[in-house]
């Protein structure tokens, strides 16, 4: 959660005036790369509610869709989507998530698993719109994501900060790095300091077993949704182990709402009364009513099962992928472009086109 608040119509003329003025040299790079940090955050504040849906379709190794829709208010958050013949239902509301997945067992009973657990800054499911349109990136904390502003709070080293032109449109690069990730993000100005392309690079395995893990997210269409505010459209993303391509990603966004009245009932899941639930915050499983309250006697957790189902077609859920590659593969999967930020100052000179 973004913790500072910024009064749009002054800083938005400040930064117009500091991205003409400001050079990204040697001696400027703190200068830029907060320029950078500020106009970001700016930018995720100028959206106070969006809903969209979502297609995301792996390409490689394998031929998979993945479709859905996406709610978020502030900090409360619906992902719903489909993946195969499983449905999941995703609801994060004060630092707690609820989740409910819908599938068939192998002799074809339908099988539902329901769970309550403690928010840590972990994406909400394969359908999370926030995190795939690159409004937040990967941390060196397994699993977790944060927007550009909370990375900059972490202890990382700094290797450049320089202005980069890319076709018609100039971006600034920021490279940096951490305990155990090496990651270059590329903003762009003319969508209000959004990231246009993120490269995260990651050791994978240990000792002879050693290889590198790169994710390479780029955002190739962005749709201007109010004056002044962008959201990404497309985006693509390729992963490679040791240089080698082994899956790429196609997300698309359509029917994008932003800063509209969400229905009362968005934030809102309920359960199958009488289901079997797991209660990861008390380490309990008991049968739930409607709202994830315990309807009879409950036992211990003999352990903590993971959040994020693998979709297999048999099983509604499975263990996840080992820890180094779940914080890349999981956390950042991305496209990058929403915000509104440079809307008087364009105002006031000429309208900025969005290539897609």
């Amino acid at each position: 959660m973004i913790q500072k608040r910024y009064r749009l119509p002054g800083l938005i003329l400040l930064l117009a005036f500091q991205t003409s003025s400001l050079p990204a040299n040697s001696h400027g790079e703190e200068d830029v790369l907060e320029l950078c940090r500020i106009g970001n955050c700016v930018s995720l504040q100028s959206i106070h509610t969006i809903s969209c849906r979502a297609k995301v379709t792996h390409t490689a190794p394998d031929q998979l869709s993945i479709t859905g829709e996406y709610w978020r208010s502030l900090d409360s958050v619906r992902s719903k989507w489909k993946k195969n013949h499983t449905s999941y239902d995703y609801l994060l509301r004060d630092s707690v998530i609820k989740a409910l997945t819908k599938g068939r067992s192998p002799d074809g009973r339908e099988r539902i698993v329901a769970s309550i657990t403690r928010a840590t800054g972990q994406r909400l499911g394969e359908c999370d719109v926030w995190n795939l349109a690159l409004m937040t990136v990967a941390s060196s904390q397994e699993g977790a994501v944060l927007t550009f502003d909370e990375l900059l709070t972490k202890p990382y080293t700094l290797h450049r900060v320089e202005r980069q032109e890319n076709g018609h449109r100039q971006l600034i690069l920021v490279d940096l790095s951490f305990e155990r990730a090496h990651l270059e993000i590329w903003f762009d100005p003319q969508i209000n300091y959004l990231v246009r392309k993120e490269i995260v690079t990651v050791p994978l395995g240990r000792g002879k077993l050693l290889k590198q893990l790169r994710q390479e997210n780029q955002v190739t269409q962005v749709k201007e949704v109010l004056p002044g505010i962008f959201f990404p459209e497309k985006m693509e993303s390729q992963v490679y182990v040791d240089n080698q391509l082994v899956s790429t990603q196609l997300a698309t966004f359509s029917d994008i709402r932003v800063n509209h009245p969400l229905p009362a009932d968005t934030f809102q899941l309920r359960f199958p009364r009488g289901v079997q639930l797991v209660n990861q915050i008390q380490g309990k499983e008991y049968k739930s009513d409607e709202n994830g309250d315990s309807i009879g006697s409950s036992r211990p957790l003999a352990s903590i099962p993971p959040l994020v189902s693998s979709g297999n077609d048999q099983e509604v859920t499975e263990d996840e992928q080992k820890p180094l590659a779940t914080w890349i593969l999981l956390a950042s999967v991305g496209i990058l472009v929403i915000a509104g930020c440079l809307w008087l100052y364009r105002k006031r000179r000429r309208p900025v086109a969005v290539a897609t």
